[in-house]
């Protein structure tokens, strides 16, 4: 996979490949041994412990015997890196990332990764925005195909709030976030189901707007 077509990209560089990945995560149950020591490097200790794996004739097997599931990775980035996880509440966390896919723009507890979205336009240099052309590598959420069309907005750092930057849109101008949304089924207490056709989802900022996070 390319960022920019034609051009080279080695895998392996980009963590595309080659990319070990954690799904699930467990914890020992167990007391530990606290006991009055002036020797503190000896103390803390589990009191007892059964090996995650073991050996059997050659074969290894899971023993689960003290171990609790704790968290799951559920999506990752193409790039490797975690996007949304789900705990032994099955409570989600997610993270947004930008600046080419290598830092975290925005970290959100209770949330599943469709249920986020964040733009400060800061992360607006244009091979991001280059990047973001490619139908394979749409933003997450963000405005940056609509700030590429110059003719209705720009990115300015002459005002801004919590960053460097912000959007000047220009008077009677918009720009716009659409995503095509997978239609939701209907409550059950209903008859049948709404329409599975996609829905456009849409964000807009106008011209009375500065920015919008």
């Amino acid at each position: 996979m390319n960022a920019i077509p034609e051009t080279p990209v080695n895998p392996y560089l980009y963590n595309i490949k080659g990319d070990w990945r954690a799904i699930k995560s467990y914890a020992y149950l167990t007391g530990r041994n606290n006991f009055e020591t002036t020797n503190r490097r000896k103390t803390g200790f589990f009191k007892k412990f059964s090996p995650f794996y073991k050996l059997k004739s050659q074969d290894w097997y899971i023993d689960m015997a003290g171990w609790t599931f704790a968290s799951q990775v559920t999506m990752f980035s193409p790039y490797g890196v975690e996007l949304e996880n789900m705990d032994a509440l099955k409570r989600f966390s997610s993270a947004q990332y930008g600046y080419r896919y290598t830092l975290p723009m925005a970290v959100v507890s209770n949330a599943k990764y469709r249920e986020i979205g964040f733009d400060g336009f800061e992360d607006y240099d244009p091979m991001n925005i280059l990047l973001n052309q490619s139908a394979s590598l749409k933003p997450h959420f963000g405005f940056s195909q609509g700030v590429y069309d110059k003719d209705n907005a720009y990115i300015t750092d002459k005002k801004s709030h919590t960053g460097n930057n912000s959007v000047a849109v220009y008077p009677g101008r918009s720009v716009q976030f659409i995503r095509r949304v997978d239609g939701c089924p209907i409550d059950a207490d209903t008859e049948g189901t709404r329409n599975k056709s996609f829905e456009k989802a849409k964000t807009t900022i106008n011209s009375s707007t500065k920015k919008k996070q």
